[in-house]
C-alpha cells in the first residue's frame, strides 16, 4: 500500500532504452513502481494513474488507485497498434493517447470516452500527431504536437477545430487551477496565462505543473526542479542517475 503522506512524486527515469516509474518519498527514496508500466498519466483529485501495459504482446491502457499501486485494472485495447503517451481529462471521464500503426508507423491522437459499459473510442478522433505527450486543457480540449511539430489546441466535437498555439512545441502541461499553460520550445519552458515566462534550461525532459498550479516542476537532464511562477525561483529537489522524463506531484 502507498503511503500517501510519505511520497511526493510520481517520476520516471530513463534507464537506457527503458523508462521506470518509481515514488519519490519525502526523504528522497526511490520506491519503484510495477516494471510494467509504461507512458503514466495521473489524475490527483481521484488519486489514480493511467498508463499503458503490455499482455502477451498487446498495449492495454489500464488504471490503478495509487493506494493499491500493484492491482490494475484493463480498460481498452486496440488490434495492430502501439499505444502511448496517455493523458486523462479532468473530469476523469476521458483518456487521451496516441496510437502508432506497426505497419505503417502513422501516429494518431486518439481519444477513448467512459459510458455505462466500458470505454469506447470517439471514432471522429484520429489526428496526425507527433510522437509527443499530449495534455487536456478542459474535458473537451486537448492540446498536442502535430506532424510538423507545431503544438495546437483541439476541441473535442464531431466537427473538429484546431488553433495553434505556437509554430514549435512539445510536452504541453495545463493546470486547471490557476489557468496557467506551459509547453516546452528547443531549450526554454514558454509559460503563458495571468503571468508570461520563458524558462532558459539546458536540456528539460519532462514538465508538470505543482498541485498549487502556482509551481513548475521541471527536470533539467537528471535534476528534479521546482521553479515559483510568482518569485521566479527556483530550487533543486532531487538527482537521478538517469534522466528523469516523467514527473506528478502526489
Amino acid at each position: 500500500m502507498v503511503m500517501m503522506p510519505f511520497y511526493q512524486f510520481l517520476i520516471g527515469v530513463a534507464e537506457k532504452d527503458d523508462v521506470k516509474y518509481a515514488f519519490l518519498t519525502q526523504d528522497r527514496r526511490l520506491i519503484p513502481l510495477d516494471e510494467s508500466a509504461r507512458f503514466l498519466s495521473y489524475h490527483a483529485d481521484f488519486q489514480m494513474i493511467y498508463g499503458v501495459w503490455n499482455k502477451d504482446g498487446k498495449d492495454l491502457i489500464s488504471r490503478m488507485k495509487i493506494d493499491s499501486a500493484s492491482d490494475f485494472s484493463f480498460l481498452f485495447a486496440l488490434s495492430n497498434k502501439t499505444i502511448s503517451h496517455t493523458a486523462v481529462s479532468p473530469d476523469n471521464q476521458k483518456i487521451a493517447f496516441l496510437a502508432t500503426d506497426k505497419t505503417t508507423q502513422e501516429t494518431q491522437l486518439r481519444v477513448i470516452i467512459h459510458e455505462e459499459f466500458g470505454w469506447f473510442p470517439l471514432p471522429f478522433i484520429k489526428i496526425p500527431a507527433s510522437f509527443s505527450p499530449v495534455c487536456f486543457c478542459s474535458s473537451d480540449v486537448l492540446m498536442y504536437t502535430d506532424v510538423s511539430g507545431a503544438l495546437k489546441a483541439v476541441r473535442l466535437y464531431k466537427q473538429l477545430r484546431t488553433v495553434e498555439i505556437s509554430p514549435q512545441g512539445h510536452s504541453p502541461v495545463y493546470s486547471g487551477i490557476t489557468g496557467f499553460r506551459a509547453f516546452i520550445q528547443n531549450k526554454k519552458i514558454v509559460v503563458s496565462g495571468k503571468t508570461q515566462d520563458e524558462i532558459e534550461t539546458n536540456n528539460v525532459s519532462a514538465l508538470s505543473f505543482s498541485k498549487s498550479g502556482e509551481e513548475l516542476l521541471f527536470a533539467d537532464a537528471n535534476t528534479l526542479c521546482r521553479y515559483n511562477l510568482m518569485t521566479k525561483e527556483k530550487a533543486d529537489i532531487f538527482r537521478a542517475e538517469f534522466p528523469i522524463v516523467f514527473i506528478a506531484e502526489l
